[in-house]
């Protein structure tokens, strides 16, 4: 099969499509209102663009007619009582790895414009972790592949980074946000509050259903006092008292910390490494 197949469309069996294993759990399923207008559109005009599928004995080892782009041309045209529908090859991803793959379904989806920008946040936090799977990469270089990647999404990097940070929130308050319910600035500062706080906002709104009313339980925990710092440069300055005073608690030990006790605290390490590293590649060197 040649590369030239990349460009022609042909009539392919519905069973024979595959859904892009990394699909569901990067991309929430499309509306029923908005599902239904899509396959209307597609009953009048027809199929404007083909689904673009793997091809078969792939070096990623997806099955032949795996979906890179085209899942909600897909589930339009079920709804539709549609048998077959116009697909594409890819065969240019025949010797491909897994995570290139992954990719290129990624990107298909980033550009358009109908995916909820949480849908674009999940789709750029993957795409982020396979660049950085990649090559050990310095903080600058990080930097400029998360810049790049926000762009290739339309979104700012501030932007960007609130939307993944509201990634981290329990489901409801997610499909708050979805609902128009809340704000992505509202959504992002419940994210900044303790786990068992964001746990509280989920049972008091799950059975919820106005705007109003969902808000103003947000706002009551949001305004409640959390020990936080209020500027960023006392937050740090605070931090840097409590790390000199470990540092020098720590400092001259015969023994280091044990292996389990270095596992427990492990998701702590890391992310010290990661803003350390950060910051310290924001210090201008003469």
């Amino acid at each position: 099969m040649s590369t030239h197949d990349n460009n022609r469309v042909r009539r392919m069996s519905l069973k024979k499509l595959e859904p892009h294993p990394k699909q569901g759990e990067i991309y929430e399923s499309l509306p029923l209102a908005e599902l239904r207008a899509l396959a209307e559109s597609m009953r009048l005009d027809g199929q404007r663009q083909p689904v673009e599928i793997m091809p078969a004995k792939n070096k990623a080892g997806l099955p032949a007619g795996t979906v890179i782009d085209g899942h909600n041309r897909i589930a339009a045209a079920t709804l539709l009582g549609w048998t077959h529908i116009d697909v594409v090859i890819r065969c240019d991803l025949l010797d491909a790895d897994a995570a290139a793959v992954e990719l290129a379904h990624i990107n298909a989806n980033l550009l358009r414009r109908q995916l909820h920008p949480l849908d674009k946040a999940a789709a750029l936090k993957r795409a982020y972790e396979i660049e950085k799977s990649k090559d050990l990469m310095t903080y600058q270089q990080e930097a400029e592949a998360y810049a790049r990647l926000c762009a290739t999404a339309g979104l700012s990097g501030r932007h960007g980074k609130r939307l993944m940070n509201i990634l981290s929130t329990p489901r409801a308050i997610q499909r708050a946000v979805r609902d128009g319910h809340l704000s992505i600035v509202m959504a992002d500062r419940i994210s900044r509050l303790p786990t068992a706080v964001q746990e509280q906002i989920m049972d008091e709104i799950m059975l919820l259903s106005t705007t109003e009313q969902i808000q103003a339980v947000v706002t009551r925990h949001i305004a409640a006092p959390t020990g936080r710092h209020r500027k960023v440069g006392d937050a740090f300055a605070s931090l840097m008292r409590a790390v000199n005073k470990g540092l020098a608690d720590v400092d001259g030990r015969d023994r280091p910390p044990t292996p389990k006790l270095l596992q427990d605290y492990k998701t702590t390490l890391e992310a010290a490494h990661k803003y350390f590293g950060e910051w310290l590649s924001r210090i201008q060197t003469p």
